[in-house]
């Protein structure tokens, strides 16, 4: 697993590494624009990924809605249940 919280500009790489790597990822980088989260959806196909814009307690708590929205960024139950035999 990656745990990634560095930098925007790195996180599309990151992304497509992980991918082909079959390594799941953890990232609360933020800034991302509109590549970066294409770059996160893709490898969300294949990996589990969990993005979340802040992993604070109380910042958590209030986005319990994610997996409703079909979110899979958000969503790291989706990603999972897809690589399990």
């Amino acid at each position: 697993m990656v745990i990634d919280f560095s930098h925007a500009s790195a996180v599309a790489s990151l992304m497509r590494h992980a991918a082909r790597a079959r390594v799941a990822v953890v990232s609360g980088t933020t800034g991302l624009g509109a590549g970066e989260f294409a770059a996160v959806d893709e490898a969300a196909r294949s990996v589990p990924v969990l993005w979340a814009p802040n992993f604070s307690l109380a910042s958590s708590r209030g986005m319990s809605g994610w997996r409703k929205h079909g979110d899979h960024r958000l969503s790291w139950a989706g990603a999972h249940d897809r690589l399990d035999p």
